[in-house]
């Protein structure tokens, strides 16, 4: 009878997987903001005018880090 092979279990942290989650979350809005308007005539961004600004103004301000961020702990 032939023996079955198991995988051992990955063991992941989670809290670092939240991390990763919010630095990609962060990378996308950031994103937002250039290619929102992008199928309309050129307009003057003002990025306090951005949808929900004020909830996620960390995000639209200095997102471009959470790539930084993601390739630092993703290692």
């Amino acid at each position: 009878m032939p023996k079955t092979w198991t995988l051992p279990e990955a063991q992941k942290l989670l809290g670092l997987e939240g991390l990763r989650f919010l630095a990609t979350v962060a990378v996308l809005l950031w994103h937002y903001q250039h290619f929102a308007f992008a199928g309309g005539p050129r307009i003057n961004l003002t990025r306090s005018e951005l949808p929900f600004y004020q909830a996620l103004f960390p995000f639209y301000e200095a997102g471009e880090y959470g790539v930084w961020f993601f390739w630092c702990i993703s290692g």
